[in-house]
């Protein structure tokens, strides 16, 4: 059976070739990595939407997005301090691998 690869595994295995370009400072492969990184990050959005839009109505469909952008917002809020306060304390390199 032929298995077809989902956008969070497509996901994960860019995020560790972007660990290992940065341990070898591979700049450039860094820097296309992160590229590929937020564009496709940023293409689920509107493929969400759309499926929204046609599943769901008006109401549904607001309530449903402000709670998706309210839980965003606290998880940064909690998540952005302490990812600092890690790689204060002990480095960056230990902030990438406990992320």
């Amino acid at each position: 059976m032929l298995l077809c690869p989902s956008f969070f595994d497509i996901m994960g295995v860019t995020v560790l070739i972007l660990h290992l370009a940065i341990n070898c400072s591979l700049a450039t492969l860094v820097v296309i990595i992160f590229f590929i990184l937020y564009v496709a990050k940023d293409a689920r959005r509107p493929l969400f939407l759309d499926v929204c839009a046609d599943n769901m109505n008006k109401d549904e469909r607001a309530t449903a997005m402000s709670v998706n952008s309210m839980f965003t917002t606290v998880f940064m809020v909690i998540l952005v301090p302490f990812f600092g306060y890690v790689a204060d304390q002990f480095s960056t390199a230990t902030l990438r691998l406990a992320s």
